[in-house]
């Protein structure tokens, strides 16, 4: 009997720390498949990433999927086929009965198999998804520390001053709440190298990469190099990301060592750590913390004495043109690679007090979902009922910060609904880049600004929040709506245009009768399911009694 007659049995293992009970369960359910007459396939979700992944093909011809796992797995590649899980410890006490009681007690995963190969699913991930995964963990503890710095700041210098430090008073709330977001944008660059090199390598390359995100935020750790003054400055983001990607790759092929067995638990635990972290975090110190930190501070002095500082015409022009662009790639693809390249060099600038150029976004950020929803409530004859479901759906995912609620327009008019996203985002974040609207939070849209993040300038002296920030948080609502207005007109409009190039006749009398007709044709049909409603219970009642 050739190997592809028999029966094909795939397993997936994974324990809490992802070392020993992983492949030791892998170990004993690989030897036991060839005794049964079954071919088996292990996959092990370990400390070192995912190791002997399955392909389409052979989900599509797997009698069962095996889950010995002590962790939640992403299943959703197996709707449709039958799955059995039992805990990692029964793999390995009891393969044999494992293996037997899948294949009469599995049961079939809700949902469709997609027989379709995916070409790319092989492929490496690109360095861009594996920045967003990083950016993924780290926007959530933006929020949380964005939020609490402005109410802090912002609400304690309205309260007792503009020269009010809430940091120097413990005996007051405002110190405690400021602790909490400094906690946060403390961790937030940590997490972010930690969390790029865990997408590429696993979770032992988080240790390492952590420890050296960490070093590289911390200016006092560099070792002062020849024609360089004293560095106090951090460097952010961007040594963050060079060391999970550094640390990630170099990880990475660490576990393509032919180790032997009786060492391979040790390596995620003992050797990557020790080993990598000491190396790079050397590096760190010695070599490049002092030259990242020298451009960082260079390029945040310029940041702060040039955006939103309306002294002359060159700081508007920068803070109108950065904006501009900024706001452009915000609503060009919403939330796609374009948008998230703007949005990763945004929410990194915060953890280094930079707040403007996320204040730009921020504002960009709604506009589209906005701008869609708009056009569908004036533009109604345009859009069919689901259209119109789906605009009045996308303005209330704007209003909480979320531009993939235009994505579906885009899709099916991706022309016109582009350029029209491009030209009001650009607009709203140039606005907001010449006026120096800055964003605590690594997140936009009115939300923010309702909870306090936004406000104006950058460092502990910007005013924000309803405190002192009030006026600039307003500016940034009506930054927000003209840009939505823009996108919205311009969007109908060239509809408007398009339809009378090819002959049809569109005047405002007819699209406002049409409108009118509309609303007429629902009154009715409200009306008379009433009616009927009311005949029903009517009907009820008499056979009640």
């Amino acid at each position: 009997m050739s190997s592809t007659d028999k029966k094909l049995v795939l397993a997936i293992t994974a324990c809490p720390t992802g070392v020993a009970h992983t492949f030791l369960a892998a170990e004993k359910l690989t030897q036991t498949g060839p005794k049964l007459g079954y071919d088996i396939k292990v996959e092990t979700h370990g400390s070192e990433g995912i190791r002997n992944d399955f392909t389409a093909e052979e989900i599509a011809r797997a009698e069962v999927i095996i889950l010995a796992v002590d962790v939640t797995v992403d299943t959703s590649r197996f709707n449709g086929k039958k799955v059995y899980q039992c805990r990692v410890a029964k793999a390995i006490k009891d393969p044999e009965g494992v293996i037997e009681a899948a294949l009469k007690e599995g049961k079939q995963q809700a949902g469709e198999f997609n027989t379709k190969t995916d070409k790319n699913s092989g492929q490496k991930m690109g360095v861009m998804k594996h920045l967003m995964a990083g950016v993924s963990y780290m926007v959530p503890i933006i929020i949380l520390g964005g939020i609490f710095l402005a109410v802090a700041l912002g609400l304690s210098k309205a309260i007792y001053g503009p020269s009010y430090d809430p940091g120097s008073d413990n005996k007051n709330f405002f110190y405690y709440l400021l602790k909490i977001g400094e906690a946060s944008f403390t961790l937030m660059i940590p997490i972010l190298g930690a969390f790029i090199a865990n997408s590429i390598a696993g979770r032992a390359a988080i240790a390492p990469a952590l420890v050296v995100s960490y070093l590289g935020n911390s200016p006092q750790a560099f070792f002062p190099l020849p024609g360089i003054n004293e560095v106090t400055t951090p460097t952010g983001f961007v040594g963050a990301i060079a060391a999970g990607l550094a640390i990630g790759y170099t990880v990475k092929w660490i576990n393509t060592w032919n180790v032997p067995k009786s060492l391979r638990p040790v390596m995620p635990i003992f050797f990557i750590p020790l080993v990598v972290g000491f190396v790079y975090s050397m590096i760190m110190m010695f070599v490049i913390g002092s030259t990242i930190g020298w451009v960082m501070g260079k390029f945040q002095g310029w940041i702060e004495s040039t955006w939103g500082n309306t002294d002359n015409a060159g700081n508007i022009a920068i803070g109108l043109g950065f904006g501009i662009l900024i706001g452009a790639m915000a609503g060009f693809d919403m939330g796609g690679p374009i948008n998230k390249i703007a949005f990763l060099a945004c929410t990194g600038l915060i953890g280094s007090k930079i707040y403007t150029p996320m204040g730009a976004m921020a504002t960009a950020i709604p506009v589209a979902p906005l701008g869609m929803g708009i056009a569908t409530w004036v533009f109604r004859p345009f859009y069919n009922e689901e259209q119109k479901t789906m605009g009045t759906t996308a303005f209330f995912m704007g209003c909480i910060g979320i531009s993939e609620g235009a994505i579906p327009f885009a899709v099916n008019d991706p022309k016109r609904v582009v350029a029209s996203n491009v030209v009001g985002s650009a607009i709203a974040g140039g606005l907001a880049g010449v006026t120096g609207i800055a964003d605590l939070a690594g997140h936009g849209g009115p939300i923010v600004g309702l909870l306090g993040a936004l406000g104006r300038g950058n460092g502990d002296a910007g005013q924000y929040g309803w405190g002192q920030g009030w006026q600039w948080t307003l500016l940034a609502f009506l930054f927000m709506a003209v840009g939505a207005l823009i996108t919205a007109f311009m969007y109908g409009f060239w509809q408007v245009i398009d339809k009378k190039r090819k002959g049809e006749t569109i005047s405002m009398k007819q699209f406002i009768i049409k409108t009118r007709d509309e609303k007429v044709k629902a009154d009715k049909a409200a009306k008379a399911d009433k009616v009927n409603k009311d005949a029903k219970k009517v009907k009820l009642n008499k056979k009640e009694k």
